[in-house]
């Protein structure tokens, strides 16, 4: 497994952000591998319930679980009442780390990790930080809720891995349950109700902790009563509804008209994505089309389970055309027995729609004309070896120059903003492999406050650049040589200022 060499945690981040944008035969590094062994483990924070007696200390202990290689966090620590955040430590899992503690410890603090790079063989799970809280000598007996999420506050989750990607990490909460302190008193409820669609409800108001509320929907003309949500999920679809009251509570009242019905009833009579055809295509997208045209409210009133099997049926329709008109094109091709060097570029141009199918739309091609298009391929490049070979022994036929075989790949780049206040900066974004012939760069549009270096490809950032995501389309230019022919690629490269 490769290292990613080390700096000193103190050290402004000033790594370049890899973010491949893949070729053919491209591979991930040893590095990200070793966090692509277990697909489909969420990230997540963990705390676990305690008990405690009022006037006492806890330690809270945050773990993290399923760590993809975190190099970076800012989290939020929120909590009851009764409860006082005191001190934070750093945890086993984060040393490689540098934690930054809250500047006040009060409910609704941060807390940082940051480092320049970090060895995956320090990436593990466990805990990251223990949580020192006081009980307060008056704390209300009960539960006490402390949650850990991640900092949202500039628009994104300010977490983030070895490479700069973005984690979705999920949240924590716990329950500290304080002993010995005051008895709550007695409280009352309140029951608010919201209309979804054209209907009534009553039954909301006031009602004494642990007092039975009934609730009464009552649909407009034309309109029908589904049920009663409660944060989207389903708590009833009869009216009356009646519940015991423990805590404050927003219940939705949903009501479907005849056009969400009726949407509602062609989705469900539509055949499952693994057994339709293009024979299904224009019933498919009338359901689609009068799906899209209801409101934003008839839309919350179609079920999950229905809008999930639309999606799908359009997909397999999307994938399905895809793969017919792939088939299409191969069908139109000579037989093996009379393709000549006069069709390549109709095989050709076949090779590459079936090369851009994805997995499942290759799924649906007919075997017979794959089989059809790959022994195609393979005639060509017989035919062509065999035209060379004829070249090769006619002194009169002058070879013809071969394709050059250039490749570029781009890696999208970061650096920070303050350190572009007083001069401008260079970074490598460009590499080419195989070129034949001298290389030449050149800036074909994009961002005034990023250029390109003719010579050597680097991207030059404008002093006093500010923050975000600046981008640049450079051409590169092989020149060629006397077996080679002329070649260019053109490529969009990514740097972002932060």
């Amino acid at each position: 497994m490769e290292m990613v060499k080390s700096k000193a945690a103190s050290c402004v981040i000033a790594a370049l952000i890899l973010f491949v944008v893949a070729l053919p035969g491209v591979g991930m590094s040893a590095f990200e591998k070793a966090f692509a062994d277990e697909p489909g483990k969420n990230p997540t924070f963990v705390l676990a319930d305690l008990a405690a007696a009022a006037g006492e200390r806890v330690d809270v202990e945050l773990r993290v679980d399923n760590n993809p290689g975190i190099l970076g966090a800012t989290i939020v620590v929120t909590y009851d009442d009764g409860l006082v955040l005191r001190d934070v430590a750093n945890g086993e899992a984060f040393l490689p780390l540098s934690m930054t503690k809250p500047a006040q410890y009060e409910s609704g603090c941060k807390i940082h990790w940051d480092a320049a790079d970090i060895d995956s063989r320090d990436v593990k799970d466990g805990v990251i930080a223990t949580l020192s809280f006081d009980v307060a000598a008056d704390a209300v007996n009960g539960n006490h809720v402390i949650q850990v999420k991640a900092d949202k506050s500039n628009g994104s989750i300010d977490v983030y891995d070895y490479d700069l990607t973005t984690v979705a990490i999920e949240s924590a909460t716990c329950n500290i349950a304080v002993s010995g302190g005051a008895d709550p008193a007695p409280v009352s409820v309140n029951v608010s109700t919201i209309v979804n669609g054209q209907g009534q409800v009553t039954g909301g108001g006031k009602y004494a902790v642990g007092s039975d509320a009934t609730l009464v929907a009552n649909a407009a003309e034309g309109w029908r009563f589904e049920g009663f949500y409660v944060n989207g999920e389903s708590v009833s679809t009869v009216s009356p509804y009646t519940f015991t009251a423990t805590s404050d509570v927003e219940i939705e009242a949903v009501f479907n008209n005849a056009v969400v019905s009726a949407v509602s009833e062609a989705i469900a009579e539509l055949p499952d994505a693994d057994s339709i055809t293009l024979a299904n295509k224009a019933d498919i997208e009338k359901a689609y089309e009068n799906y899209r045209e209801l409101s934003d409210d008839q839309k919350a009133a179609i079920s999950d389970a229905d809008k999930a099997k639309l999606q799908a049926l359009i997909e397999k329709i999307a994938s399905l055309e895809a793969a017919s008109s792939v088939e299409s094109l191969i069908v139109g091709l000579p037989g093996i027995d009379a393709v000549s060097l006069s069709d390549k570029a109709s095989v050709e141009a076949a090779l590459a729609k079936y090369d851009a199918l994805n997995a499942a739309q290759r799924g649906y091609v007919a075997a017979g004309a794959i089989d059809k298009l790959m022994a195609l391929k393979s005639k060509i490049a017989e035919l062509e070896k065999s035209a060379r070979n004829s070249e090769k022994t006619d002194p009169t036929v002058k070879p013809s120059k071969k394709a050059n075989t250039m490749k570029v790949s781009v890696v999208k780049k970061s650096i920070k903003a303050k350190s572009l206040k007083k001069t401008k900066k260079k970074v490598k974004a460009i590499k080419v492999k195989y070129a034949k012939g001298k290389l030449t760069y050149k800036k074909v549009s994009g961002s005034k406050k990023l250029s390109v270096n003719k010579k050597t490809g680097k991207i030059v950032i404008k002093k006093g650049t500010k923050k975000g995501t600046y981008k640049v389309k450079v051409k590169i230019i092989a020149a060629g040589n006397s077996n080679y022919k002329k070649a260019s690629i053109t490529k969009v490269v990514k740097v972002k200022v932060r």
